[in-house]
């Protein structure tokens, strides 16, 4: 019985890889790292928008209701974007 599953092969012998996958396995790592980035990048940019916005007044804040926040964050939010498709397209061969 043969059953393949996001390109792993599993059969009656065990857990077998093809090429392909082993190299994508050797890459996760860093997969893992640029994407747990980008994450707290744009994850950072909505918390400043929505302070800069006022939408947190239960939280004491310098950054409350400031236009420069506002700003800041969308760039941020933005900057994530950029990176996330610049990393994600694909590139000719």
């Amino acid at each position: 019985m043969v059953l393949a599953l996001a390109g792993l092969t599993f059969t009656a012998q065990g857990l077998g890889l093809t090429h392909s996958v082993r190299s994508f396995m050797n890459d996760r790592p860093e997969w893992i790292a640029i994407g747990s980035g980008l994450f707290v990048l744009a994850l950072a940019g909505i918390t400043f928008t929505a302070q800069g916005l006022g939408l947190t007044h239960s939280v004491r804040s310098v950054m409350n209701d400031r236009p420069e926040w506002v700003a800041i964050g969308s760039g941020l939010v933005v900057l994530a974007a950029v990176l996330l498709w610049r990393t994600t397209r694909r590139r000719p061969v």
